[in-house]
This record gives structure tokens, sequence and C-alpha cells, in this order.
């Protein structure tokens, strides 16, 4: 009996350890899983409220898009359009608040801006703008939150759906003109430029292919002109046949997602155009037309073929004595040498340079003959 009691007294406090073990196990379960809870909820990303202003857009006009969140230590946002619920989204454009840079992206129209922190602000505004639009914030090394806004633009629908920017807008000829479209391009297969109004294979100039970035260019802009990235057109060396409308078709597969125009206006410069001379009562005289040159002959004839004017009787008479030699009146202004000798003159020199050397051998050889002949009549 006393054996018994010995081995309980000793077998407590080992069932107490055991059971105290026990319990902290037990607890130690639900800390873990809500450890696990917390870390799960802390890292997916919070929900971010977008407003716009206006509530209603239309076309033409401008909106804002703002995401309502302390945007303060963000590394970057980005903006994308498109359905979230199909997974066709196409990023618009990134944005480093603290070197405030912007990166351009597929979806980008040329239209897009960021303002303040992560403001997105599009003008110009078209129907294809119309659709879901997606903000995402990041911080370093994790995403913060996400946010949402679905806008619709209001307007009538016209033969143009979106704007193409000509830059420089009054190009000259011989100046190099960009033809840029302010449209989204995300989810866009290819797009065809046309010189005039109509979409036909014959107007075709340019072709790109979004995905590929196979170019193909032909008919008046081969050799001068270029199809760049986002469907950009540049035309070189500009000719007065380069002026006129162009027109701009972006294709998704084989459906017709919108048409762009736009308008190259060539100005002339002044000293192109051609004067008409009925319009001015003197015609413009070529800069290197010889002035006419005087025949000093016609000058001397008309001296002697002049009689000399009557003496009056308040003339003084000139005292022969005094005045041995003709007096000249000197001119206002002095005659104009001749620069150049006239083909009459010229071939009046050489005439009479060979009259003179016939009459001088043929005197010359009759004075030698002569001679001969004397010499040969002399007696030996």
């Amino acid at each position: 009996m006393g054996q018994r009691e010995e081995r309980l007294k000793s077998s407590w406090p080992a069932t107490l350890l055991a059971a105290s073990i026990l319990s902290s196990c037990f607890l130690l379960a639900p800390a873990k899983e809500s450890t696990k809870k917390s870390t799960k909820k802390s890292t997916s990303p919070d929900e971010i409220p977008v407003t716009w202003e206006p509530a209603k857009p239309e076309v033409g006009g401008t909106i804002t898009l703002q995401p309502k969140a302390n945007l303060k230590h963000i590394y970057c946002c980005k903006w994308y359009r498109g359905e979230a619920s199909t997974k066709k989204v196409y990023k618009i454009l990134e944005y480093y608040p603290e070197t405030k840079i912007t990166v351009q992206s597929s979806a980008y129209s040329d239209r897009e801006a960021i303002e303040g922190a992560c403001v997105l602000v599009i003008t110009d505004l078209i129907l294809r703008d119309s659709g879901e639009y997606i903000v995402k914030l990041e911080k370093p090394g994790r995403l913060k939150g996400l946010g949402f806004a679905k806008i619709k633009v209001s307007g009538t629908r016209s033969d143009t759906d979106f704007h193409i920017a000509c830059q420089p807008s009054k190009p000259s000829l011989g100046d190099t003109v960009t033809l840029r479209p302010r449209v989204s391009l995300g989810g866009i297969t290819y797009c065809k430029w046309y010189q005039g109004p109509n979409q036909e294979d014959n107007n075709m100039i340019a072709l790109y292919e979004l995905e590929t970035h196979d170019k193909i260019t032909r008919k008046a802009v081969y050799d001068r002109g270029s199809i760049e990235k986002r469907c950009i057109l540049v035309i070189r060396d500009l000719e007065l046949s380069d002026s006129g409308e162009y027109t701009m078709e972006i294709k998704e597969a084989e459906l017709v997602r919108g048409i762009g125009r736009a308008y190259i206006d060539l100005s002339v410069p002044a000293s192109l155009l051609q004067l008409d001379p009925s319009s001015s009562a003197h015609p413009p005289v070529a800069s290197d037309a010889h002035p006419p040159v005087p025949d000093p002959m016609l000058d001397v004839l008309a001296e002697l073929t002049t009689p000399d004017p009557a003496p009056s009787a308040h003339s003084p008479v000139p005292d022969p004595s005094l005045s041995p030699l003709p007096v000249l009146a000197p001119s206002a202004t002095p005659d104009p040498l001749p620069s150049t000798l006239s083909l009459g003159v010229v071939a009046g020199i050489v005439v009479w340079c060979l009259i003179v050397m016939a009459v001088t051998g043929v005197l010359l050889s009759s004075w030698l003959r002569t001679r001969r002949q004397r010499g040969r009549k002399q007696p030996r």
C-alpha cells in the first residue's frame, strides 16, 4: 500500500506537465490560422474607387479619371482600357511620380496625359473611348490597389471616327510631314492608309500590321514615305501631288473599327508662283539681258546732218584765238561703253581685214613681178 501511494505521488507532476504541453499546442493552432488569414489579407490589393468628370462625356469633350486613394509613396501607377471580365485589357501608359516619367504603351492614342499624381485626362473624346478603364497602383515590391471605371461617350457618329494630327499643320514644298492617328490601337490587327477620301485598293499607299510589325508602302510615297510604329505615316520632300485628303482605316481581323481623316494643305512659296504679264504695265525684264549698244556711226551722221543754230543778237561771238579747240558740253550721264561688240561690227572688221590683206598681196606681187622684169632687161 505504501509503495502504491509513493508511485502516485511521483507520477502526478509528469501528468501535469503533459497536460500543460497539450493545452499550449491547442492555443498555438488558432494563432497560426489567424496569422495566415492576416497575411493573406495584407497581400491582396485594395479596391480603389475611381470617379470621372463629367459624368456624361460627349464626343469632342474631355474627361478626367481620378483614383480616390492615398497616392503618397506610390512607386508607379498604370492605366489600362478594355474589358477585365474577358481579360482583353490593353495598357495605355505607365507613370512614375518620383521621376515624373511617362511610358506610353499599345493603347496610347496621343490624347492621354497624366495630371497630378495619377489622374488620367483624355481629350478630344470619340465613341471608341467608351469602355472600362483600370488603374493599378504599385509600391516597391507589391501591388497597392486596383480601381475600375466604366464610361460611355455619347454623341452622333460621323464618317470620321477619330482625329489625325498633321505636323506641321501648314507644310511647304520640300518639308517633311507626319500624320499621327489619335486613337487607341489596343486589339487592332492592322491599319491602312489611303490617299483620297475613299478606301479603295488602288488608293492604298501604306499598310502596317501591329502584331508582326510588317510594313508595306507603295504608290506615290514608295521612295519618300514610311510608316512607323503606331501607324504613323511620314512623307518627306513634299511635292504638289502630295496635297489633298488622307484616310486611315483600322481593323480588328476583318472588322473595321474606325476611320480617320487628315488633309495636307501645301503652301507654295511666292518665288515659285508665275507672274501674269498682263497684270503689270511693265513686264519683267530678264536680269541677264544686255542693254542695247549704241552705234557710233549713227551719232556721227546725226552731227553732220544737223545744221548749226543761227547766232542771236544777244549771244556772244566766240574768239577763235581764245578757243582754238571746240569745247564739249559735259553730259549729265556718261555714255555707256559697250561691253561687247555686236556681230555686225565684228563681221565688218573681218571683211575689212580681208580686203586690206588682199590689196596688199596684189600690190606686193605686182611690185615683185615688175622688179624681176627689169632685172632681166638689163645688159650683162
